[in-house]
């Protein structure tokens, strides 16, 4: 017997006997993941007697048993017999190009020289999300005239059927996306793209007040650090992209690593950091960390010697391109300081130069900022003229002593143009783009830049020299600050009577001022905060970055007010979408390798988003970035304190950034710096206060104390930083195997193993209640492991051995989960921790 039904917008079931004893149940959702159950049992468990042959049924002992008749819906049955429940529809799952889509503002519109990015999904013959190793994607971003208009295409397969794709956009001529599945184009394509002129804005400025003195070049390395020669204080300072102080190296003097008035900054292939020290006539490079590795150089005017260099860069093949402004040329490097080749001695027109500042490489050329003749010079790769651009004036494409150059995310050449107090931009032809901005006082406004630099998502760094601070520069939005005094805000003042004087600023500008305050909220219908992690970032410049999380669905309203009046359109709903869960990254195999493992088991995110496992079988911790780049491990087999380790369990991280650990087999908790060096440990085998019994799960409560799983001595111990034990949870038979307890706000919420259950505590550890049972439906655990609390507030739990990781509010109620079975990225076998970045 068989029953089918075909899915027209809700749930259906069917059930098929399949065979001549196995009952098959499949019951098909109707979200995008289809949830199968099947029901596994033989007839002889369904049905406790057999059948005979002839049909009859076996005796049986009804007696006393009430009689049951079963009296059948005729109507229904007709209507089954001639309409039929439905049928099997069969399809191949494979990709359709007119079924893909694409979504994104950077099927639509781009502005030139900022990320702009899409989203496309390949689907197949009925729209849903598929995918096939071997689809072939392809993306192409041309002019009219059939010319790439595009840089830094990247198009990122997420292994899912959706394709994440980032480009840079070169100039604001008109462009046709195509987007093509298989060799054919996907719904819509080609895309025409709205182009936008870049407009430069301050996002950000730091180094005043002292940390910067006469800051003078800049290089920003792959991890989007900020190097700045800092000159007049002789030393490298090292930023992050958002102003934050990390490292410096170097003092003034003549030794190896010490500088004297260091210019020229620049990263080879190797990462290593190259400085010209100016007035010690030299290069020197350094690891990435500051550690001094060589030098070339010395003061003179033979091939390899140098006096008084200013501009650094590296060529492609890694050679180091040096500007000698007092011998008027330029010479080139290998990495390892031998002189390969010079420019600049040639007798004919614009083959000479006054003052050489810089030159880079870009593409096949050799581009030169002369300061002497106030102009750029631009060669062929072999060294050969072939023209130049720009003379002494403050017009557009006009120079007063030109510094160091770069070349942006849109290919164009940015030059420091430091008399005229801005950078110009061109094309490599020489012709004008734009520029930004002019000489004044104000937050928009440079003081003699001498060198820009370009972060991985468009923005520019400029370094203000006299102004002794970088600037970062660009958004994606277009907003442009309105750079003038109040002079020029105001022509007349404000008179006695409070009325505002006549200005020239036209309705709707950006204004800031200092004393304006701004509000945001985000409540729910019932006046509830909806939201976690609200934060208004203060541009400085009259706009404002807001970021939050949500916390539930359900409509929400936000509230923008400034100086307590809301804004324009301001309540406004937002609408809210549940989380979807899918693979964005796997990393790790199984090896013995560094970056390999062998049963993973704890993890921590650190405040740096740089992930750190314990490699339990192998006996080890291991660091990775948030990519998944390995970056360092510690650890090896023994019992010693430090270092070494026996069944790495739990980890986590304290208030100082330190790391601590739990190791099961050894008993005790260990505690490292960041980088790995062994500080101190507590615990021993035992079943005393202070000892321990086979501990697997770690966290870290608010005030610092270090929380434990002792699930030997089934109980929760809380434990001071410093190691000394405060108090136990689970007195009384109250646990069978906890693994794991966390702090959230007043509670504590631990995880037991053999109870199959979560047990919720407030902060004095009374009880307050439990949810969950033994099972493998939605809210129902197997041996549930490690817990966390993700951005909105709800709780994550690993159930091991349902392969899957289900979240909660913290009430108990069941939110949503994330599984599928297997070994391949993206699926589990046996979860056992998670960390939220």
């Amino acid at each position: 017997m068989t029953s089918s039904g075909r899915r027209n917008g809700g749930d259906v079931a069917s059930c098929c006997f399949n065979g001549p004893k196995r009952l098959l149940l499949f019951v098909i959702e109707g979200s995008t993941s289809a949830e199968i159950i099947q029901l596994d049992k033989s007839l002889n468990t369904v049905l406790p007697e057999e059948v005979s042959d002839d049909g009859k049924q076996a005796a049986s002992d009804l007696e006393g048993l009430r009689q049951f008749r079963f009296t059948e819906n005729k109507t229904l049955l007709d209507s089954l017999n001639s309409d039929s429940i439905g049928s099997f529809v069969t399809f191949v799952n494979k990709t359709i190009a007119h079924q893909s889509t694409a979504e994104g503002k950077g099927i639509t519109e781009a502005i030139v020289g900022l990320q702009s990015n899409f989203l496309l999904t390949t689907r197949n013959e009925v729209g849903e999300q598929c995918y096939h190793e071997r689809d072939c994607v392809m993306v192409e971003i041309k002019t009219q005239q059939g010319h790439d208009c595009a840089t830094e295409l990247r198009v990122q397969d997420n292994k899912d059927g959706s394709y994440e794709v980032r480009y840079f956009l070169k100039d604001t001529e008109k462009c046709q996306l195509s987007v093509k599945a298989n060799g054919e184009h996907i719904r819509g394509s080609p895309f025409n793209i709205e182009t936008k002129p870049r407009q430069f804005r301050p996002l950000l400025s730091f180094g005043k007040g002292g940390l910067l003195s006469g800051p003078y070049g800049v290089a920003v390395n792959e991890r989007d650090e900020i190097l700045v020669t800092d000159t007049n204080n002789h030393r490298v300072q090292v930023f992050n992209s958002d102003g934050t102080y990390l490292r410096s190296f170097g003092k003034k003097g003549d030794e190896q690593g010490e500088f004297d008035c260091p210019s020229g900054i620049a990263h080879d292939k190797n990462k290593n950091i190259i400085v010209v020290d100016t007035n010690n006539h030299r290069v020197q490079l350094f690891s990435d960390q500051g550690e001094y590795l060589s030098q070339f150089g010395g003061k003179g005017n033979l091939d390899h010697q140098l006096t008084s260099p200013r501009g650094l860069s590296v060529d492609c093949n890694g050679n180091i391109i040096v500007a000698e402004d007092d011998q008027k040329c330029i010479k080139t490097f290998s990495s390892h300081g031998q002189f390969l080749y010079k420019l600049g001695e040639g007798e004919g027109e614009g083959e000479a130069f006054t003052a050489p500042r810089h030159c880079i490489q870009y593409n096949k050329h050799l581009i030169v900022s002369d300061s002497g003749e106030h102009c750029i010079k631009v060669f062929d790769i072999n060294g050969d003229f072939l023209y130049k651009f720009g003379n002494k004036g403050n017009g557009d494409g006009q120079f007063n002593g030109p510094r160091f150059l770069s070349v942006n995310k849109a290919g164009h050449l940015m030059v420091c143009d430091r008399n005229n107090y801005r950078v110009q931009v061109f094309e490599l032809s020489g012709k004008f783009v734009t520029k930004f901005p002019n000489r004044g006082y104000g937050q928009v406004v440079f003081y003699c830049p001498t060198s820009t630099a370009v972060l991985s998502d468009g923005r520019i760094v400029v370094v203000d020299w006299m102004n002794a601070r970088i600037e970062i520069l660009g958004t994606n939005t277009e907003i442009t600050q309105l750079d003038t005094s109040l002079n020029t805000v105001l022509l007349e003042g404000v008179s006695d009577d409070g009325k505002q004087a006549a200005s020239d600023l036209e309705e709707g500008e950006q204004y800031y001022h200092e004393r304006d305050c701004v509000m945001v909220e985000i409540k729910n219908q019932q006046g509830l905060d909806c939201v976690t992690e609200v934060r208004v970032q203060h541009n400085k410049d009259g706009s404002y970055k807001i970021r939050y999380f949500l916390k539930n669905t359900g409509k929400c309203q936000l509230s923008v007010k400034a100086n307590k009046e809301h804004i324009r359109g301001s309540p406004f709903t937002v609408e809210t979408k549940p989380r979807q869960f899918r693979p964005l990254l796997s990393f790790g195999k199984r090896g013995s390798s560094v970056g390999m493992f062998r049963c993973p088991y704890g993890v921590v995110v650190n405040e740096r988003d740089e992930i750190t496992v314990t490699d339990t079988n192998k006996q080890r911790v291991q660091v990775f970035s948030s990519d998944g780049t390995y970056l360092r491990s510690f650890g090896k087999e023994g019992n010693e304190q430090g270092r070494e380790f026996h069944c790495p369990a739990d980890i986590a991280h304290d208030k100082k950034k330190n790391i601590i650990m739990v190791e099961t087999d050894n008993h005790r908790v260990q505690l490292f710096i960041d980088q790995g060096e062994y500080l101190n440990q507590f615990g021993g085998k035992g079943n005393l206060d202070h000892q321990l019994s086979n501990p697997v799960g770690l966290s870290v409560d608010r005030n610092g104390n270090i929380i434990v799983a002792d699930k030997g001595n089934k109980c929760i111990k809380t434990f001071s930083s410093n190691g000394q034990f405060l108090y136990k949870l689970g007195e009384g038979e109250a646990f069978t195997a906890p693994s794991h307890c966390i702090q959230y706000n007043k509670h504590l919420i631990k995880s037991d193993l053999d109870e199959h259950c979560i047990k919720v505590f407030d902060i004095n550890g009374i009880f307050l209640y439990k949810f969950g049972n033994k099972g493998n439906r939605n809210g129902q655990f197997n041996e549930p492991h490690f817990l966390s609390v993700n951005k909105v507030r709800h709780l994550m739990v690993c159930d091991k051995n349902n392969h899957r990781v289900q979240v909660f509010e913290i009430s108990g109620k069941f939110v949503t989960k994330f599984r599928k079975e297997g070994s391949e990225p993206g699926e589990f076998c046996m979860a056992t921790s998670t960390a939220a970045q």
